[in-house]
């Protein structure tokens, strides 16, 4: 595959790139700290793989979506500021976060149950986010080729001409000072933020060349997916998961967890229609294309951003309360279903009751309008019955 092949030619350049001179910077922002971006790349597979309890899926991709979004307006914002000389790392924040998520959109769109369950609307609405990170990642990716045109800050071997307050760092061999100086009315950063760094970004064609060829490959594959599904309509769904990989999907650990001898009622699970295609074997190899292309680009994406991003310095560190709350609430989200799933277990009568309360409300409801409508009945009857004996003596003879 294409993108598989220009992943193993950009692999060692972008590993081995490096330069030494000294740069301003602003740290990343906790918002892109490495738990913010785990917990986003989490959120974004449960969203794809989940297929039981739909609000938990919703959730997950509510939280996903939204993180992105946001991720996408930033980096308009960024690239706005991206002529200054000091480099703001939240750039390559923003790339990992858009360039990420737009890859796994297209499985997003065709295998999340309960996305396919939902109505056109908020499908497209789904399909405009996507628009928006994929402009999130296109401006991320000019600015981090501006920034990488910017010169080193100066080193200056007096002291005295360093003013008072002025973050510094000392250079190697000792005989001058870098120092960065305060700009006026940073967007979104104080003033007394910027600090010199040794520069250990990447080459930005490094940095930015496993976009382009994924979408190149990509294209083929929404071509052909777009011309069937406007063909034959949306029941033919040609990137559905084939059956040998049916058990990628995550609905099966709940069954094994909890014994299920049957499906809630309020899961759901889409059943498509048989399909028969003139080609199968094509529209097989088709299949595995799109499902092992999108989450190999995926997986091998996030690991050379991660790669790329972790001698980034962040102002929060791992242990602040920013970066560990929202992994505590994921957390306390999951144990109330799992809570949910051994009460049901534990007290199945109560929730069957429970569950059959509405359908006897529904009986009562249907007797009263049937017992009603009986009434009426009677009563013209026995107008009718007043009505005829004076009836048969106006008309005898």
């Amino acid at each position: 595959m294409i993108s598989f092949i220009s992943l193993a030619i950009l692999i060692s350049p972008v590993l081995a790139y490096s330069r030494s001179d000294v740069v301003c910077i602003y740290q990343l922002s906790g918002q892109y700290a490495p738990l913010q971006r785990a917990l986003f790349y989490l959120l974004l597979a449960f969203g794809v793989l989940g297929r039981r309890q739909r609000w938990l899926v919703a959730g997950a991709l509510a939280s996903a979506m939204t993180y992105g979004g946001a991720a996408a307006l930033h980096s308009i914002l960024l690239l706005a500021e991206a002529p200054s000389s000091v480099v703001d790392l939240d750039i390559y924040g923003v790339f990992a976060i858009t360039s990420t998520g737009l890859m796994l959109t297209a499985p997003l769109l065709a295998w999340s149950t309960t996305l396919r369950s939902m109505k056109k609307e908020i499908r497209m609405l789904v399909l405009l986010w996507a628009i928006l990170i994929f402009l999130g990642a296109v401006f991320a990716t000019a600015a981090i080729y501006i920034k990488g045109s910017v010169q080193a800050t100066s080193c200056i071997s007096s002291l005295d001409a360093i003013p008072s307050g002025a973050p510094t760092l000392e250079s190697v061999s000792g005989n001058c000072t870098y120092v960065c100086f305060p700009e006026n009315h940073p967007l979104f950063r104080s003033p007394g933020d910027i600090q010199p760094w040794e520069n250990k970004l990447d080459d930005p064609r490094a940095i930015t060349g496993m976009f382009v060829p994924t979408i190149a490959a990509s294209i083929p594959s929404a071509i052909i997916t777009w011309i069937w599904s406007s063909r034959q309509g949306r029941a033919y769904d040609y990137t559905r998961l084939p059956t040998p990989l049916n058990r990628l999907e995550l609905g099966w650990i709940g069954d094994r967890l909890f014994a299920k001898q049957q499906h809630n009622r309020g899961s759901f699970s889409p059943e498509s229609p048989v399909q028969v295609h003139r080609h199968p074997k094509l529209w097989r190899v088709f299949q595995y294309y799109v499902i092992i292309g999108s989450f190999g680009v995926f997986v091998v994406n996030i690991v050379l951003n991660e790669v790329r991003l972790r001698p980034l310095p962040t102002d929060e560190m791992p242990y602040a309360v920013g970066q560990w709350s929202p992994w505590v609430a994921v957390g306390l989200i999951v144990l109330a279903q799992v809570l949910s799933q051994l009460m049901k277990k534990i007290w199945p009568q109560g929730s069957q009751e429970q569950e059959e309360k509405p359908h006897v409300l529904i009986r009562h409801t249907d007797e009263g309008a049937i017992w009603t409508e009986m009434n009426n009945v009677n009563s013209a009857m026995r107008a009718f019955r007043r009505e005829a004996p004076g009836f048969r003596r106006r008309n005898s003879f």
